[in-house]
């Protein structure tokens, strides 16, 4: 675009020293019959020139040729800014022979209604018809070839433009701000629509495409109006399929219109055999409202290529297909079902996102990686076919899949990234692969019905927020090779009743267990190092924390726990008093060695006759235990038939269950 620019400025400075070049070789100014004319110029004939003073006035009428001094000279020319500004000027007349509206020649001429244009005339320089905002009708020369940057800019009463065959050049907003214009035809000559050309004509309706254009630059209908712009029409549907589109607004269909082939309404789209791509933007937002066929011959289905097509209803993707770009099919709201093909090996993000009817998907064995967003909101979808390449699934993936129960992974799949599950609502059980090394940041957060999953064993670490608010999940097993809980990792899981957590386990991070209301106790294995703040915060049901390791892990803040009163704290004998009196661990008010648990009777020795005691006790004897909470065997906060159960067991296994 810049390239462009430089050029049109380049052009436009050298015809601007032409025409000084031409006026300073030529005699003076003359008026002849009420008008100013240079009788030799650029242009090889009469210009007619704006006035040294004043300006011209009410219906003029500009003839094909003047005479001189006995020599007659052809009028090919209205030069520059000749009748700029000539607010009272209320109509002009041309005659064959005129060829160029030079630079701004009628600029502002706000009482200006009606161009009528001889078809000798050529061009349209820059500015030509600017800011004319009477102007209403304007018939263009069938011999034009160009019309330049901002020629009929604000022209607001234009109600109607067509842009003959024999046009080849369109600048950079020629239309822009024409906002009565309703019809627009654009003709078979014209290869490449600049930037803003039709800017601001928020009242198009109808517009009809040459099949010469190859190219839309950026912006070329920004600011119409969805409202309004009702049917595009064009001949060629293989040529539109090759045109190069800058922007979701530099093509017309993005206003949701109907689509016209040959002048017949597209219910169905059938893609030509011919095409081998569909180029970027394509089809955005059309408004056809049947199935859409693509042969196998089309490779590449560019980005935002149907996006919006919020009435079709099916599409069939060939075999032979190998790309699908970025929000290629994204919000198609009724599309119902999905069979990616064999040949598919690339597929850009957001690419079917929000197709909320979608029910089935079917991955083909070439695919190797689902990218960010691919099929986010897809939320009628109940059925996942993986192909047996992937081994990525991107951020965010299947994001808001609401209506997905059962997820079964492929043993392909490598990595799962950040919330690429998360908000499926419904989802209950999900087999991971054992090939699974690393599961992302948030990747289940909000999945309340979560019942079921194993985590592989070749996880290191559980990121941040992957099982926030699973409320459904009462058990989870932490593999061993895992070195780290992230921050909100199992944040509200108020169900979670089973933590059995990694014998690598090095550190737990902020609010990891926050919150799990069902939690009644809790074994931190002897490779932990660090616990951070609140990460067992809310957890009120423990009744007994048991620390393994022989130096108190780091405790980051009080609020890690929130039961300093209530919970039985066990640690080793040999580290008893280093947790009376490390911080934190000290506001525990039972802390007991594991190997006085059982010694009902407190004479150091775990053996029948604390049995004997517990029974005694429990049955009303009068007896008094000396040590109650090393006969709360089972560590819940209570002295019952349990304990005693647990107590005989250990006595005959020599292991605490």
């Amino acid at each position: 675009m810049k390239k462009e620019f430089l050029k049109t400025m380049s052009r436009a400075l050298l015809l601007v020293c032409l025409a000084c070049t031409a006026t300073s070789m030529s005699a003076e100014k003359v008026l002849i019959d009420g008008l100013y004319y240079t009788l030799s110029g650029n242009y090889g004939g009469a210009t007619v020139e704006k006035p040294d003073s004043g300006m011209y006035v009410g219906d003029i009428d500009i003839p094909a040729e003047v005479t001189y001094n006995g020599v007659t000279k052809p009028v090919k020319a209205v030069g520059v800014r000749a009748f700029s500004d000539d607010s009272l000027l209320t109509s002009v007349t041309f005659h064959d022979n005129m060829r160029v509206i030079d630079w701004y020649a009628f600029a502002n001429c706000t009482q200006l209604k009606r161009i009528d244009m001889p078809n000798t005339v050529v061009s349209v320089i820059d500015g030509g018809f600017y800011g004319c905002t009477s102007l209403e009708t304007v018939t263009m020369s069938n011999q034009l070839a160009s019309i330049g940057w901002s020629a009929f800019q604000d022209c607001k009463s234009l109600k109607s433009i067509d842009i003959p065959n024999s046009c080849t050049y369109l600048d950079y907003s020629a239309f822009q701000g024409c906002s009565s214009m309703t019809d627009l035809v654009i003709g078979n000559g014209i290869q490449i629509v600049r930037s803003k050309a039709f800017s601001g004509c928020s009242s198009l309706q109808n517009i009809t495409i040459g099949t010469g254009v190859k190219e839309f630059q950026e912006s070329a209908f920004e600011l119409c109006n969805s409202n309004t712009i009702k049917n595009i029409y064009i001949s060629d549907l293989a040529k539109w399929c090759n045109i190069k589109f800058a922007s979701i607004t530099s093509n017309p269909l993005c206003f949701v219109g109907y689509l016209y082939i040959n002048g017949e309404k597209v219910v169905d789209l059938e893609i030509p055999s011919t095409v081998t791509a569909i180029k970027d933007y394509a089809f955005l937002r059309c408004a056809f409202e049947g199935n859409l066929t693509i042969p196998s011959s089309v490779k590449s289905i560019g980005y935002y290529s149907f996006y919006l097509c919020a009435r079709m209803k099916e599409v069939v993707l060939p075999e032979g297909l190998q790309s699908i770009g970025q929000h290629a099919f994204r919000n198609c709201y009724q599309l119902k079902e999905l069979t990616l093909p064999e040949s598919l090996v690339s597929l850009g993000s957001m690419a079917f996102s929000s197709c909320w009817a979608m029910t089935k998907l079917k991955i083909g064995n070439q695919l190797t990686t689902i990218p960010a967003n691919a099929f986010e909101w897809c939320k009628g979808l109940e059925e996942v076919q993986f192909g047996n390449s992937v081994k990525n699934l991107g951020n965010s993936s299947f994001f808001g899949c609401s209506a997905l129960v059962v997820l079964d992974l492929p043993e392909s799949v490598r990595t799962i990234d950040g919330s690429a599950f998360r908000q499926c609502a419904n989802l209950e059980t999900v087999h991971l692969p054992d090939s699974l090394s690393s599961i992302g940041n948030s990747v289940f957060y909000n999945c309340p019905a979560l019942k079921n999953i194993i985590l592989p064993q070749g996880l290191k670490k559980i990121e941040q927020g992957t099982f926030l608010n699973c409320s459904s999940l009462t058990e989870i097993v932490i593999p061993d090779n895992v070195t780290s809980i992230g921050s909100q990792a199992f944040y509200d899981c108020i169900n979670l009743r089973s933590i059995q957590l990694s014998k690598s386990l090095k550190t737990i991070e902020s609010s990891a267990f926050s919150g799990n209301n069902s939690l009644t106790s809790l074994t931190i294995p002897d490779s932990v190092t660090s616990i951070g703040a609140s990460a067992f915060g809310g957890c009120n049901a423990l009744t007994q924390v048991k620390s393994l390791a022989l130096v108190p892990p780091t405790i980051n803040n009080q609020s890690c726990f929130s039961v300093y009163d209530q919970a039985r704290l066990v640690v080793p004998q040999d580290a008893l008093d280093a947790y009376n009196n490390a911080q934190y661990w000290k506001l525990f008010n039972k802390t007991i060695a594991f190997e006085q648990i059982g010694d009902s009777n407190g004479d150091g020795v775990i053996n029948v006759e604390d049995v004997t005691a517990l029974i005694d006790y429990m049955l009303g004897g009068g007896t008094q235990l000396p040590n109650e909470l090393a006969a709360d065997t089972d560590g819940d906060g209570l002295l019952s038939v349990e304990d005693v159960t647990t107590l005989i067991d250990y006595l005959l296994s020599n292991t605490w269950n």
